[in-house]
C-alpha cells in the first residue's frame, strides 16, 4: 500500500504521521499537520512547542562563567561596591538593562544604568562612562555590559585598569581574542554548555538575574518568600526577544510565553501606558502586537540620541510617570 503524502513548500509530511501525532497529544488534525512541516513529529517535542513551562528553562548555570559573574555579583552586594551597567540602545539593550535595573532595585541596590547616544557615540562600551564613574582609591566597583562587550578588548582593559570588575554579558557571535573581564556570560561561546543559543541580550539578562536570586536564596542572603519575581521581569525579555528578531522556539517560546502574559495584564506602569498609547485597549498582547506597535516605540529615542527616555519609561514606577513619558517616545 503506497503512503499518501501532504505536500509542502518546504517539507511533504506523512498523512498517517500527522494522524498518529494528533491522536498522541489530543489536537485537530489540521495543527498535527503544521506541527509535521516544521518537523515537529514526537509527541513529547510539539506538546513542549504548544505548551511552553517556565518549569522548563535549563539551569542559568549551565552558562559559561556564570557562577563566577553570580559569585561576583553577591560579593558586590554583601560589600556595597557601586554597581554599574551598560546595555546597548536598541530595544534587546535597553530591555535588559531596564530588567537588571529592577532587579537590583529589589535588592535595594541602585544600579548606575547607561545606553549611549547612537548619533554622537556610536555602539559599544564607552571609555567616558567608564572614567567618568571610576572608583576612589578605596572603593570597588561592578560593571556589567548588556548585549555588547563581547568585542570590547580595548574597554574592558581601560576600565579594569581603572579598577572595575567587569561581566560581559552578550548574545553577539564571539570573536577570537575575548576582553580580559572577570567572567564573560555569553551562551555562543564554543565551550558553553547551555543548551540553547538563540537568546537575545535580555535573555542572558534573564539568566544572569535568575543565577544570582537562586544563589542567593540558597545561601540564605534573601528569604525565598521576598526575593524578586523573576516572571515579573519576562515583560522585559518578550519586548526585547522579539524586538530583536530572535527565534520563538525553545527556551525563547518559554521565555516569551510567559512575558507575554506579563505584559497582558498591563500591572506595569510602562505596559499599561503603551498598550493605551498604541491601540491595545483590552486583551492579549501578541508578538505581532510588539513587533508593530510596542517595540517600534521604544525603539524611536534611541535612533534620535535619546535611548535614556525609553529606559526610564521601562522603569518608572508610577502612571502619571508612565504617561508623562509615552508621550515623548510618540
Amino acid at each position: 500500500m503506497q503512503t499518501k503524502v501532504i505536500r509542502h513548500k518546504t517539507m511533504p509530511v506523512e498523512r498517517e504521521r500527522c494522524q498518529q501525532l494528533a491522536l498522541d497529544i489530543k489536537i485537530p488534525y489540521g495543527l498535527a499537520v503544521i506541527l509535521c512541516q516544521r518537523g515537529l513529529t514526537d509527541p513529547g517535542t510539539a506538546s513542549a512547542f504548544l505548551n511552553p513551562q517556565l518549569a522548563d528553562l535549563p539551569s542559568p548555570f549551565l552558562m559559561k562563567d556564570m557562577d563566577d559573574a553570580v559569585d561576583l555579583i553577591i560579593q558586590a552586594y554583601t560589600e556595597q561596591w557601586k554597581v554599574l551597567i551598560h546595555g546597548d540602545y536598541d530595544v534587546d539593550g535597553i530591555s535588559g538593562t531596564a530588567l537588571l535595573s529592577v532587579f537590583f532595585k529589589n535588592l535595594n541596590v541602585n544600579a548606575i544604568c547607561y545606553q549611549p547616544d547612537r548619533l554622537t557615540e556610536g555602539y559599544g562600551l564607552q571609555k567616558s562612562f567608564i572614567d567618568k564613574h571610576r572608583p576612589s582609591d578605596n572603593d570597588r566597583a561592578l560593571l556589567i555590559t548588556v548585549d555588547c562587550g563581547i568585542s570590547a578588548n580595548d574597554e574592558v582593559e581601560f576600565a579594569r585598569e581603572r579598577g572595575y570588575h567587569v561581566i560581559i554579558t552578550d548574545h553577539h557571535q564571539p570573536p577570537e581574542k575575548l576582553p580580559a573581564a572577570d567572567a564573560i556570560v555569553n551562551p555562543q561561546q564554543n565551550d558553553c554548555s547551555f543548551p540553547y543559543k538563540e537568546l537575545a541580550g535580555v535573555g542572558v539578562a534573564f539568566f544572569l538575574a535568575m543565577g544570582v536570586r537562586n544563589r542567593m536564596v540558597e545561601r540564605g542572603l534573601i528569604n525565598r518568600d521576598k526575593a524578586p519575581n523573576l516572571k515579573e521581569l519576562l515583560c522585559f525579555v518578550a519586548l526585547g526577544t522579539v524586538a530583536d528578531v530572535m527565534p520563538v522556539t525553545g527556551t525563547n517560546r518559554i521565555l516569551v510565553k510567559a512575558g507575554l502574559e506579563v505584559i497582558s495584564t498591563r500591572s506595569t506602569p510602562w505596559a499599561w501606558a503603551l498598550c493605551d498609547r498604541a491601540g491595545i485597549k483590552e486583551g492579549a498582547v501578541t508578538t505581532e502586537d510588539i513587533s508593530f506597535r510596542l517595540a517600534p516605540r521604544i525603539n524611536a529615542p534611541g535612533r534620535l540620541g535619546k535611548p535614556e527616555i525609553s529606559f526610564q519609561f521601562l522603569t518608572c514606577s508610577d502612571t502619571v510617570s508612565a504617561m508623562e513619558l509615552v508621550d515623548k517616545l510618540e
